[in-house]
This record gives C-alpha cells, structure tokens and sequence, in this order.
C-alpha cells in the first residue's frame, strides 16, 4: 500500500510539472519526466550510473560516501519540483561530458584525490552555507595542492591558473546535477558538489594568494 501510495503521489506531481510552461518546455518536459516513472528502475539506473563512472581504483568506502550524496532517495510524497529535479539528474548523466569530469582521465592517484575530495568539501561547507565567495586560504590550498599532488605535478600559481581553466567549462553542467540533489534532500548543509563549485570558481577567478608551503 505503501509503494503503491507512493507511486499515485508521484504521478500527482508529474502532471503538476507539466502545468504553467510554454508548449515547447512542456514537450521536453515530457521526456525527461518519462524516464523516472518507475521509481525502483530509475534510482538503480542511477546509481550504476554512478558506479560506472568512478574510478574502479577509488576505494568501496569512498566511492559510496560519493554515491550517498550524489544519489537522493526519491522521496514518497514530492512537489512538482522535486519529481522534475529527480528526472533531471538521469538526463545530466547521460551528457557525453559528465562521466569524464568524474573519472579522472589524467589523474595518477585516483583513490587519494577522492580522500582529498571529501576532505576539502567538508572544509568548505561553512563558508559556503554562509554565502561567502571563494577566497584565498587553507580550504582553497588544500584543494590546489591536492589536485597537483594527484597529477605528479607542484602546486605553482601557474597550475592554479590552469587547473582553474580546465575545470571551469565543465562546472555549469556540474553545477546544475547538484542543484537539483539539494532541491530533492532539501538539505540545509552543501553537498558535496555545490562545495567543489565553490572551490573551482576560486581557482578560476585567479584572486587567490599565491600557495602557502605544504607543512
């Protein structure tokens, strides 16, 4: 009774998302909203998503610590914005440049880089959740220097600067896959994506102090 209650809530919401939208977005709408009307099917859909997109070399305990936060349980009675916001994230998957962001294709030590990953996020989240915008200090070292350290190369101002550029094209696909994460857990902490934005935008914007030494 439970799933099937769950279900009926689910189709409530879908046909509210289609209401108020020009035709064009309602068609589109349509789409995505047809790909996550099996609930059970959707969320295992994305989560191998997931798992095939991390590195086989990240280790079990830090590859789930990803997936928790990257995969939302949907919840049993959603709004309108919610079920769009959960179809969403299956189409952001499937672009031809999320997979890659993920998997590191240049990065030697995969399974540190993660460690560092999480670390730094959980770092970040205060000032982020205080709306601050991304500036020099440890938060931002610690992530330079453990993206440098991951590829075998220094943290100079110069990989900085480049690491800035690379990761930046990438970040308003990133960006809206965990916009939508917070829309459906309504979490009031940043996830693990809005963190990292944040650290990208700091390397981007080139206002950083030139690195502190490792100690």
């Amino acid at each position: 009774m439970r799933s099937r209650l769950t279900e009926l809530h689910w189709r409530q919401a879908t046909l509210e998302a289609l209401d108020n939208c020009s035709a064009p977005e309602r068609l589109r709408r349509l789409e995505v909203l047809s790909r996550v009307q099996r609930l059970p099917e959707a969320q295992d859909r994305l989560a191998r998503a997931w798992g095939q997109t991390i590195p086989a070399s990240v280790p079990a305990r830090l590859a789930d610590a990803v997936t928790a936060q990257a995969v939302p349980e949907p919840p049993e009675n959603p709004t309108a914005e919610v079920v769009l916001a959960y179809a969403e994230l299956h189409t952001l998957t499937r672009h031809q440049d999320f997979p890659v962001y993920w998997a590191c294709p240049n990065v030697r030590d995969k399974a540190s880089l993660y460690a560092d990953l999480l670390d730094t996020s959980e770092l970040a989240a205060d000032p982020v959740a205080d709306g601050l915008p991304p500036q020099p200090g440890e938060v931002l070292d610690h992530f330079s220097r453990a993206c440098a350290r991951s590829r075998g190369e220094d943290d100079t101002p110069g990989f900085r600067a480049y690491m800035g550029a690379h990761l930046h094209g990438t970040i308003p696909l990133f960006r809206r896959y965990w916009q939508h994460v917070a829309t459906i857990t309504a979490a009031q902490r940043p996830n693990l994506g809005i963190t990292h934005c944040w650290l990208v935008e700091g390397l981007a914007s080139r206002r950083h102090a030139a690195p502190a030494p490792a100690r």
